[in-house]
C-alpha cells in the first residue's frame, strides 16, 4: 500500500512537471496570443449541396444581402480554410499546420467563426461535420437532405422545409424549431433536445443524458427515448400513447390517435394536449400538409393561422 502511495505520488509529479513544461512552451510559440484575421472567400460558381468538415469552428448560414454567395471566416498562422466547388458541391475544410500542444490550447481558449452566406432558396443537401463548435441556422430554407454530426457545441436549427433532418450530437443541445420535414432524427449522448413548432411525418429523438421537451409540435409517429432525463412539453393533437419510466412519474393524456412512444429510465414524462379547438385545425393542417407535400407553406404562417 506504501509502495502503492508512493509511486502515485511520483507519477502525479512527473505529470505536473510534463504540463508544465508543455504550458511553457505553448506559451513562447505564441498558443495564447494569435492574433486573427478576417477572409472573405467569394464563390463565383452555382452549387446545390454544402458539405463541411471542420475541427474548432463554429458555423453560421446567412442569407447574402447583395446577392453574392461568399464566406467570411476567422484565421490565425498556420491555420487556414478551404473552399471550392466541386459537382455542385460546395465544400469547406481547413488546413490545420499547427503543433499539436498550439492546438490544445487554442481550441481551448479560442472560438472560429465561419458565416455562409446564401443566395438561393433552396439546396439538395447540407452535410456537416464539425468536431468542435457551435452550428446556426435560422434562414428560410428548403433543403431535401441534412445531415448534422457535432462532437462538441449547440445546435440551432430553424425555419427549413426538408423531407429528411438527421443531427448526431455528441455534447451539447439541439433545439429545432419552425420546421416542416418527412422524416427528423435527432441522436445526442450528452444534452437536451427541444422541439418547437415542429411538423412531421415520422419523429426519432433519443437522449443518453439529457431531457427531451415538445412545444406545440406533432407528427404521425412519435418516439423519444431518454436514459436520465425527462421527457416534457405538448402536442398539437391526441395520440396512442406508450409512456413508461423505470424511476420516475408519467403523465399523458388518455387519447386516441397515432402512435406516440415515449420512454425514460431515470426521470419522468408529462405530455399534454393542445385546446381541442387549436388541436382541430391544427390536426386538418397537419394531414393537409403531409398529404398533398406542400412543403412551401411555412410553419410560421401555419401559427398565425392558429392563433
Amino acid at each position: 500500500m506504501r509502495k502503492f502511495a508512493i509511486f502515485s505520488i511520483i507519477v502525479g509529479l512527473a505529470l505536473v512537471i510534463v504540463g508544465g513544461f508543455i504550458t511553457v512552451k505553448a506559451y513562447n510559440d505564441g498558443a495564447f496570443k494569435q492574433k486573427n484575421i478576417t477572409k472573405t472567400i467569394d464563390i463565383e460558381e452555382d452549387y446545390d449541396n454544402i458539405y463541411i468538415d471542420l475541427d474548432i469552428s463554429s458555423v453560421e448560414l446567412k442569407k447574402s444581402e447583395d446577392n453574392k454567395s461568399k464566406i467570411v471566416c476567422e484565421e490565425y498562422e498556420k491555420l487556414t480554410h478551404n473552399a471550392k466547388v466541386e459537382d455542385s458541391s460546395l465544400k469547406i475544410s481547413a488546413t490545420d499546420e499547427r503543433a499539436w500542444y498550439n492546438k490544445y490550447f487554442f481550441n481551448f481558449f479560442s472560438d472560429i467563426k465561419i458565416t455562409i452566406y446564401l443566395t438561393e432558396d433552396s439546396y439538395n443537401e447540407f452535410n456537416f461535420k464539425l468536431a468542435t463548435g457551435n452550428l446556426l441556422s435560422e434562414e428560410i430554407l428548403n433543403v431535401n437532405k441534412i445531415d448534422l454530426n457535432l462532437s462538441t457545441g449547440n445546435i440551432r436549427l430553424a425555419n427549413i422545409t426538408s423531407e429528411e433532418i438527421k443531427i448526431n450530437e455528441s455534447t451539447g443541445n439541439v433545439l429545432v424549431s419552425e420546421l416542416n420535414v418527412n422524416n427528423l432524427n435527432v441522436t445526442c449522448s450528452t444534452g437536451n433536445i427541444k422541439v418547437v413548432n415542429v411538423i412531421s411525418d415520422k419523429m426519432n429523438l433519443k437522449c443518453s443524458t439529457g431531457n427531451i421537451n415538445f412545444d406545440s409540435s406533432d407528427a404521425s409517429y412519435i418516439e423519444a427515448y431518454t436514459s436520465v432525463g425527462n421527457i416534457t412539453g405538448n402536442l398539437l393533437t391526441g395520440k396512442t400513447f406508450t409512456a413508461t419510466s423505470d424511476t420516475g412519474k408519467v403523465n399523458v393524456p388518455s387519447t386516441t390517435g397515432n402512435p406516440c412512444i415515449l420512454k425514460t429510465s431515470t426521470g419522468n414524462i408529462k405530455i399534454t394536449i393542445k385546446e381541442w379547438k387549436k388541436v382541430c385545425l391544427a390536426h386538418f393542417l397537419f394531414v393537409f400538409i403531409f398529404n398533398f407535400r406542400v412543403f412551401k407553406i411555412k410553419r410560421s404562417n401555419l401559427i398565425n393561422i392558429i392563433v
